[in-house]
């Protein structure tokens, strides 16, 4: 059991593992990267693009967001890069991440029950 113990010391605590986790990003943040990437996909220029590319690079990391949102806003990262030949396929590529983006990663909004009686007629 003495061997054991150096490992016990390297699991998390409980206390730990109750952190706290920030609120999830609001639509409205959602909304503004999606107006920067499409900005960026039309111009192709640093002015347009760096915000494109900070936003989904500093959201990409949040706990509360969901794999497939974490995908959209790598597309749009790697997507907000400035090219030398701003193509049809880069533009619409970024148009199509941004578009996706208003889809997968909103907050879901929670159900609230009406009233405490079944929704279905055929719960009794």
């Amino acid at each position: 059991m003495l061997q054991l113990s150096p490992l016990l010391l390297c699991l998390p605590l409980p206390a730990a593992l109750g952190k706290d986790l920030p609120p999830y990003p609001s639509n409205a943040e959602f909304r503004q990267l999606q107006l920067a990437a499409q900005d960026c996909g039309r111009e192709n220029n640093d002015a347009t693009c760096t915000p494109a590319r900070d936003q989904a690079d500093r959201l990409i990391d949040h706990p509360r967001l969901s794999a497939s949102c974490k995908d959209v806003l790598w597309e749009i990262r790697e997507g907000s890069e400035v090219t030398a030949l701003n193509s049809y396929v880069r533009r619409e590529a970024l148009n199509r991440a941004a578009g996706d983006l208003m889809v997968i990663c909103r907050a879901q909004a929670k159900p609230t029950p009406t009233s405490g009686k079944p929704s279905s007629p055929f719960q009794q």
